[in-house]
């Protein structure tokens, strides 16, 4: 067998193999098996940068030099299989991995993410923001809210234990990538909620309310925020709204119902990042 940094040319990917993975898109394989996968180029990337330790194994269309020269000039230096197979039998596993696919183990990419959690609760931080998505069920909405936390600077993500698997592939996918440096922990929502309360973060819930105040209106500079979000098809149950410190709503044109959840995430963060740069 040649260097396995290098790719193994036309490794022979078996059925047994591709019955085993295409398993993975449900959870109950995911979980009995300890493995997951991450499709595409973005999400392939950031899995290598960030938690190389988790991967099992790199699978690259042969046809596709392109992906073939940007993921061999990042797994040079680790020790991991990356095969170079043909398209068709990625295919088989996926239909939406663009040619390139991994395979990881979920408890080493888990301990990697409680490593960093650790790390960031020994630096300190000037200001702090996490988020709590309560029983979120859609992975696209999950995958789109962990992308736009990364991007505006949310340092945590509790997610309740009622809530779609985070390693779900279209949850990764939806989150190009970027669910491999966002820590992720699960949790029960009543016992986070005093946590967070003997810690002073402010806690504000978004929703639809008497009490609400309008985004616009609403003072988001606190040195410790949690904004909290429920499900699109629920929001947030009474018991919740009446132990948050504010409620706060996005107001919008009348012609249009609501946002979606990602939406709503994406506005409210944007907003607060605004008002941090600018304060």
């Amino acid at each position: 067998m040649s260097n396995l940094r290098e790719g193994v040319i036309n490794v022979e990917l078996t059925l047994s193999k591709i019955k085993t993975y295409k398993k993975l898109n449900q959870p109950k394989y995911r979980h009995q098996l300890d493995l997951a996968l991450a499709e595409g180029i973005n999400s392939v990337e950031n899995i290598i940068r960030f938690c190389p330790e988790a991967i099992r194994e790199v699978y690259c269309d042969e046809a596709n030099q392109q992906i073939i020269q940007r993921i061999s000039s990042l797994t040079k230096l680790n020790k991991y299989p990356f095969y170079y197979v043909s398209r068709d039998k990625i295919d088989r596993i996926s239909k939406n991995t663009g040619g390139v696919l991994v395979i990881f183990k979920v408890t080493k990419l888990q301990t990697k993410m409680a490593q960093r959690l650790d790390d960031m609760i020994v630096q300190p931080l000037q200001n702090k923001t996490v988020l709590v998505l309560y029983n979120i069920s859609d992975p696209g909405n999950l995958g789109t809210i962990i992308r736009a936390a990364a991007a505006f600077g949310v340092n945590k993500i509790f997610l309740t234990s009622n809530s779609v698997d985070e390693f779900n592939p279209k949850v990764i996918r939806a989150s190009a990538g970027t669910i491999f440096f966002m820590p992720i922990i699960r949790c029960e929502i009543n016992p986070l909620i005093k946590s967070l309360q003997t810690s002073n973060y402010c806690i504000l819930a978004a929703a639809l309310n008497s009490k609400a105040t309008k985004l616009n209106k609403a003072d988001l500079q606190y040195q410790k925020t949690a904004f909290i979000f429920g499900s699109e098809a629920h929001g947030l149950p009474i018991n919740i709204l009446n132990n948050v410190n504010k409620i706060i709503y996005i107001p919008i044109q009348q012609s249009v119902e609501s946002l979606n959840l990602a939406g709503s995430v994406y506005a409210i963060l944007s907003l607060k990042q605004f008002l941090t740069f600018n304060s």
